[in-house]
């Protein structure tokens, strides 16, 4: 059977019922981390470009996250994926993608437009991710060497798979779905080093190519079975696996091997900036006595580097900048993304330090893991190494509800406001009972 029959078949026929108890625990979970985020970018004014270009016509479908106003349902789309994906709040291994920042926009703006439930909604989301990550994962590392952006080529994939879903398509129309929306896809790794939110906006206009491809096949639109094996693949990778697209299919949902982050920073500096963490509080080192700082990491983790950010936002992928915060001031929090940190002398001196290298062991785990190791070297000649396999968020160390409804709350509030935020959690706890998604999305007016 072909992948687009395949995937297709397994979606339109998956029902909430079919789905254990924690894969939906775990979508609620995606849901609140993404919406916290999404306000965190919407603070920054993340979206205003596309807002100001495409939200003010069209029919009034689905709400645009933080302003309070509807557009069509792929423009919000759109506009609530880029703000979302300012800081890639979630990811997986497998492919090294991240699907909440596709499948959670696109799935919210199609249930308000089709008046969905809660369950329906998480139905969405767990078989957008399937999909998404399936497909990623059967190319990665390789695309991502070749320099594509893994998360941008397979968004269209994710917010078909979600889209459809809620639309009810059948086997065929979702088959349909799927591989307009290969054909649909694109991005590069090149565009984190955009001036502005180039790389975002990639993968939202994926997520939107994906709600696009739905609707297409909805209406009867044709697509082509064979174009991942004969086009997709192909031209995203050198290697390819195109059975990790369909094996076991139902046996083991793909959001349970999904993380969320605990930092504002690429997911490949993750456990980097874990192991410094652990030898800055095992041997209470300070910035002052560090003469060296060596990171080595597995090839893939460089190909979104950048060591020499020029702002804030460069700053997220950069392990120069990530480190030397630690050893000044001892964590990371949102407000360090800014030009003005990046600029600041103590930084940019502390940066001279920390070098990156690619280390073999590191290369032959990934994705298997995310392997690193950090070694600091002191001015009076000591030298403290800690490797880990993998980051606190990842499944093996999952973060907590609780957790995740802290990070929320420390994001949301300052948007919308303590008791706003308080009432998405409370709603969100229960979503799988909810008959109404309507004024669910937060706003800040």
């Amino acid at each position: 059977m072909k992948i687009t029959q395949a995937l297709g078949e397994f979606i339109a026929k998956t029902t909430a019922q079919d789905l254990p108890l924690q894969v939906m625990e775990t979508a609620k979970d995606r849901i609140l981390d993404l919406l916290g985020v999404a306000l965190s970018g919407y603070k920054l004014g993340a979206h205003k470009h596309l807002f100001d270009v495409l939200a003010k016509d069209g029919n009034q479908e689905s709400t645009i996250i933080g302003e309070g106003i509807k557009a069509p349902c792929n423009v919000s789309t759109l506009i609530n994926s880029s703000m979302a994906n300012l800081f890639l709040t979630d990811g997986s291994r497998v492919g090294g993608i991240h699907p909440s920042i596709a499948v959670i926009p696109s799935s919210l703006a199609m249930a308000e437009r089709e008046g969905a439930n809660g369950q329906d909604l998480i139905l969405a989301v767990v078989l957008g991710d399937e999909a998404m990550i399936r497909v990623a994962g059967a190319m990665q590392p390789a695309c991502a060497l070749r320099g594509f952006h893994p998360t941008s080529i397979a968004s269209s994939i994710g917010a078909a798979a979600a889209s459809g879903k809620l639309l009810l398509l059948d086997p065929d129309q979702m088959s349909n779905a799927l591989s307009v929306a290969a054909a649909l896809s694109g991005g590069f790794m090149a565009g984190f080093k955009g001036g502005d939110y180039l790389a975002e906006l990639q993968a939202a206009r994926g997520a939107e190519a994906g709600v696009l491809a739905a609707l297409l096949a909805q209406r009867g639109f044709q697509g082509y079975e064979d174009f991942f094996e004969e086009a997709y693949f192909r031209g995203y990778a050198d290697q390819y696996s195109p059975n990790v697209a369909t094996q076991e299919l139902g046996k083991q949902f793909a959001i349970l091997h999904t993380y969320v982050k605990r930092f504002w920073a690429c997911g490949h500096l993750l456990t980097p900036i874990d192991a410094t963490q652990e030898l800055i509080a095992k041997y209470g080192i300070r910035a002052a006595d560090v003469d060296q700082v060596n990171v080595y990491t597995y090839s893939v983790a460089l190909s979104s580097a950048i060591p020499q950010p020029r702002t804030g936002k460069d700053a997220g992928f950069s392990a120069p900048f990530l480190i030397a915060v630690l050893l000044l001031e001892g964590g990371i929090t949102p407000e360090m993304f800014c030009d003005e940190k990046v600029k600041s002398g103590p930084v940019q001196e502390m940066m001279k330090r920390v070098h990156t290298r690619v280390d073999p062991e590191s290369d032959k785990n990934y994705p298997r893991k995310k392997q690193a190791t950090v070694e600091i070297r002191t001015r009076e000649g000591k030298v403290y190494s800690q490797r880990l396999d993998g980051f606190r968020g990842e499944p093996e160390w999952p973060l907590t509800r609780s957790e995740i409804e802290e990070k929320f709350m420390g994001l949301a509030s300052g948007v919308i406001g303590k008791q706003k935020a308080e009432e998405i959690v409370n709603f969100i706890s229960c979503l799988e009972k909810r008959n109404s998604l309507a004024s669910f999305l937060p706003s800040s007016g």
